[in-house]
């Protein structure tokens, strides 16, 4: 069995299990380490299928970011960088195109710390990934 964190912003979580086959069983719980320095993906392909593939580097960073993620098509989205206290930095609407996207992004003015990246487009899940700048 796979769990999949596509929303974690802390690195360790809890994760807490009940078997019901032929009942129920007692709760079992066991703390385990989320990994955010890596895509969201699924056989290149995200969890919810929306065909965005996001991805930032270098990462971490002290300087100009490329962002890359795919479109299936012309579409609105908006682009974030928001700080763990949720102060954003960056709040961008732009229009992708079809196919593969870059948008660079200078971060040399941001202080040093992890940031989370995300790409939010009409009808579809926020895509999420974590940065840092050094």
């Amino acid at each position: 069995m796979n769990v999949k964190f596509t929303s974690a912003t802390l690195p360790a979580a809890t994760l807490t299990v009940t078997a019901s086959a032929c009942g129920y069983s007692t709760a079992s719980s066991k703390a385990i380490v989320v990994n955010l320095g890596c895509r969201i993906s699924d056989d290149d392909e995200l969890v919810n299928g929306s065909g965005i593939e996001l991805n930032a580097y270098p990462n971490p960073t002290s300087g100009k970011l490329s962002v890359t993620f795919n479109a299936s098509e012309n579409e609105k989205y908006v682009l974030r960088i928001v700080d763990v206290l949720g102060q954003v930095l960056v709040n961008e609407s732009r229009v992708a195109t079809g196919g593969s996207n870059l948008r660079e992004i200078d971060l040399s003015g941001a202080a040093k710390g992890m940031y989370f990246l995300s790409i939010e487009k009409e009808g579809a899940e926020i895509q999420l990934i974590r940065i840092m700048v050094e």
